[in-house]
């Protein structure tokens, strides 16, 4: 329904307006009446009607003055002007301000219900119309954002080569990009759980809510892993802290409904936007740094491109000794040498494939100790069915530290068993 308000200083109009009229036939509802313009500027303030019938000359804020005040204060309302004879030229001066009708008085309920079937019809109309731009403004957005997605993904993969192309690009899609910084959010879960199909957009949708006030834009890059592009009008020493403390909140609030963990580089900051690219391999390195240690969130610094690289003959001479240490029962020292090994190439934030490839050697050489007795590694260790596909799996270098300390385990009592069953029969014979 349309609220009405009535504003005249004289009681027996006001009164003949609100019951000589079947206003819910017109789908109109009366929320109140004045006797002058202050009283009527108030109800307008406080009610927050959709058409105002007043009349023209009133004590203190005449009909005009309230006209005015509507036009420049919300016009979305609409008035209906009550007008004597005698005042049609001082009614003239109104129609600047959208009057909707000038209604003479007296007069009959007829025109009174004609004016405001206008009123309503041109309330109608404006917002169909503000719904349609709306709608439209919405879609722009949608396909801009869209557009501006694409645009990124392409160029963090160099599908966009010419920084002539990039620049224009970035002016058409509206990318006006200073000091920023990427982010890698990648997910895991545990015990191979899937995510729900939903949970990617979700946390999208998070993520949003979280930079409202920020320029940002976030991209699918694998089927696992989001891409964060967050830019900042001014360059700022303390921008690092603020990811951080984001960064705390998006894992705190995804570990509060789900079994997912997230790990997430953060890359250097940047002040050009031709550094897109190399900002992306920056926290892409980045967020595979959970390997190495528990935190989930990595920033990216100058040192990670020196990294040592561990010798291959150094790692291999170590295996060699853990194995020796092994075959003579040496359990303890084997398995310190063997911590001794990660904790060196965590250090060196070596790449996770070469520490695989050592971890997986070193189950490679129990195999082939215990072969030498008919003993297969598969045999004796009950918790996993596959211990090499196990290796690969790992997410952290301590779960991979845990799988070695079994195998190791494992084959050193297998031969102690075979050294005892050994024993047994040569004391029976």
């Amino acid at each position: 329904m349309y609220k009405v308000i009535i504003v005249d200083d004289e009681p027996c109009i006001r009164n003949g307006l609100i019951n000589f009229i079947d206003w819910e036939s017109i789908d109109c509802k009366i929320i109140g009446d004045a006797s002058d313009g202050n009283t009527a500027k108030n109800l307008i303030i406080t009610e927050n009607p959709d058409i105002i019938i007043a009349d023209i000359k009133m004590p203190g804020l005449s009909g005009i003055d309230l006209a005015k005040y509507i036009y420049e204060n919300d016009p979305s309302k609409k008035i209906i002007l009550l007008t004597g004879y005698s005042d049609f030229d001082y009614a003239k001066s109104a129609i600047q301000y959208d009057v909707i009708d000038f209604v003479l008085k007296p007069s009959s309920t007829e025109s009174i219900i004609a004016a405001v079937k206008k009123a309503k019809k041109i309330i109608s109309e404006e917002q169909n119309s503000k719904y349609k731009i709306k709608t439209l403004n919405e879609k722009i957005s949608e396909n801009l954002q869209e557009m501006q997605e694409k645009f990124i993904i392409d160029y963090i993969n160099e599908a966009v080569d010419n920084n002539l192309d990039i620049d224009d690009k970035m002016f058409e899609l509206n990318l006006d990009i200073h000091t920023f910084y990427i982010m890698i959010f990648s997910f895991n879960t545990t015990c191979n759980k899937k995510l729900p199909s939903c949970f990617m957009k979700k946390f999208k949708n998070m993520l949003s809510t979280l930079l409202e006030d920020k320029s940002h834009i976030t991209v699918t890059c694998e089927t696992m892993t989001l891409c964060t592009l967050i830019s900042f009008d001014k360059e700022n020493n303390h921008l690092s802290e603020y990811l951080i403390s984001l960064c705390d909140n998006l894992i705190e609030s995804t570990k509060s409904f789900t079994d997912c963990s997230i790990n997430i580089g953060i890359s250097n900051q940047h002040k050009n936007h031709f550094e897109i690219p190399i900002a992306y391999e920056e926290a892409y390195e980045c967020s595979s740094y959970r390997f190495y240690d528990k935190s989930s969130i990595s920033i990216y610094s100058e040192y990670t491109n020196n990294k040592s690289q561990s010798k291959v003959n150094k790692a291999f001479t170590t295996i060699n000794s853990i194995i020796e240490l092994i075959q003579y029962g040496n359990l303890e020292k084997a398995t310190l040498l063997m911590h001794e090994l990660l904790n060196d190439q965590r250090s060196k934030q070596e790449p996770i494939s070469y520490i695989k490839a050592s971890s997986l050697h070193i189950c490679s050489c129990c195999s082939r100790l215990l072969n030498t007795y008919n003993i297969n590694l598969s045999d004796i260790i009950s918790e996993s069915k596959d211990i090499y596909n196990e290796i690969i799996q790992c997410q952290s270098i301590s779960r991979l530290s845990d799988v070695l300390e079994i195998i190791l385990k494992s084959t050193n009592e297998a031969l102690i068993n075979m050294s005892l069953q050994s024993n047994s029969v040569i004391k029976k014979l």
